[in-house]
């Protein structure tokens, strides 16, 4: 099993979020986007977690966020 690692809460994870929704919503689009949230124990002002920045991108259709892939995959996410 492998080790959870958890630090005490950064500020910066919001502004890594913020950066990170904006490099999805330009690979992605007003078409396909109808908006980015930072989600997870990251999210929570003050809390402790493992850091990693978890992130939900609602769609306008799912049948077509699989047009997506491609996008996110040139930013260094796997599918």
């Amino acid at each position: 099993m492998d080790e959870v690692k958890i630090v005490e809460y950064d500020p910066r994870w919001a502004i890594l979020f913020a950066e990170e929704a904006e490099r999805i919503w330009q690979a992605l689009g007003n078409d396909l986007v109808l908006e980015i949230e930072h989600i997870g124990s990251t999210a929570v002002l003050g809390m402790a977690a493992k850091p990693v920045i978890d992130i939900m991108v609602r769609v306008r259709s799912l049948v077509d966020a699989k047009s997506a892939i491609p996008a996110l995959e040139s930013l260094g996410y796997v599918y």
